[in-house]
């Protein structure tokens, strides 16, 4: 269907102005030092600009202009870049045509040797987990930098880029359960609860929770719930820990991974009346 009069003008007016913010973003400053604020101000106007021109082919320039500049500015810049693209509606999102491209031109920040840009450049592709999750090369990197990182910033960063991508990539589930299985088996290996691979309590209840998505595929299912099992019966496992996992195991209670009369077992066995968390849990059933 060919765009009406109003759409065709007003898709041309989109073309100039995404022109006009590149000339901005790009202009350069008497000061060099004012040359961040320039670009952050551009930065800043995105968000109207994207409202204002709705149409596919502008919001696939814009995301792929925005990658381009990920790729080749400073940390500070990166994160407003990043800020942009997180406050994109999963309707903009889905008007995006040239997926692989974005994700190529975000991947090479994860080759660099600063952990700060790494950790920004996996929120940034976990904000966009709706359009680049298949990417095979970004499901590589994720697992990558999972395994070998110990940046506190850039473990917050790949755990919670894990769990995005897991919510929408089934085929996801099965190479990634390795690389949480082996950090958290790496936990019942040492009494020290707070710096195990540098990962707070926090953290591992978070990569626990990433285990809430393996319900989809039984195979994986089955080992996550041998690795829920193990930490339960590990017995240096904090509540905190205990608490994730009894989580977990109530939605694979829901969904047949799990005999109900089992999940019951484990929660009577590990229970404490006197905790107020008890009560929660119980309203998962």
């Amino acid at each position: 269907m060919a765009p009406s009069d109003d759409d065709a003008r007003l898709l041309e007016e989109g073309h100039k102005a995404l022109l006009m913010l590149e000339a901005e973003f790009s202009k350069k400053a008497t000061f060099p030092t004012d040359n961040y604020t320039i670009k952050v101000k551009a930065l800043a106007r995105f968000p109207n600009f994207l409202t204002a021109y709705p149409f596919a082919v502008i919001i696939n320039a814009t995301l792929l202009k925005l990658a381009d500049w990920f790729c080749t500015s400073n940390n500070v810049v990166r994160m407003h870049i990043y800020k942009v693209l997180h406050a994109l509606s999963p309707e903009q999102l889905k008007k995006a045509m040239s997926h692989d491209q974005v994700a190529k031109r975000l991947l090479p920040v994860c080759a660099s040797n600063d952990p700060i840009a790494r950790g920004l450049t996996l929120r940034t592709l976990g904000t966009l987990a709706s359009i680049v999750s298949n990417d095979l090369d970004v499901q590589y990197a994720i697992i990558s930098i999972l395994r070998k990182t110990t940046d506190r910033f850039e473990l917050e960063a790949v755990v919670w880029a894990a769990d995005e991508v897991c919510g929408q990539a089934p085929d996801f589930l099965a190479p990634i359960l390795d690389e949480i299985s082996t950090k958290l088996r790496n936990t019942m290996e040492t009494t020290n609860q707070e710096n195990i691979d540098n990962l707070t309590l926090q953290q591992r209840s978070r990569l626990i929770n990433i285990l809430r998505h393996m319900h989809a595929n039984p195979a994986t299912a089955q080992k996550a719930k041998m690795v829920c099992i193990e930490l339960l019966e590990y017995q240096h496992t904090s509540e905190t820990i205990t608490i994730a996992v009894l989580q977990i195991l109530s939605i694979y209670a829901s969904t047949a991974v799990l005999d109900h009369d089992e999940f019951v077992g484990f929660f009577k066995r590990w229970k404490n009346s006197s905790n107020d968390w008890t009560l929660t849990l119980l309203k998962t059933l």
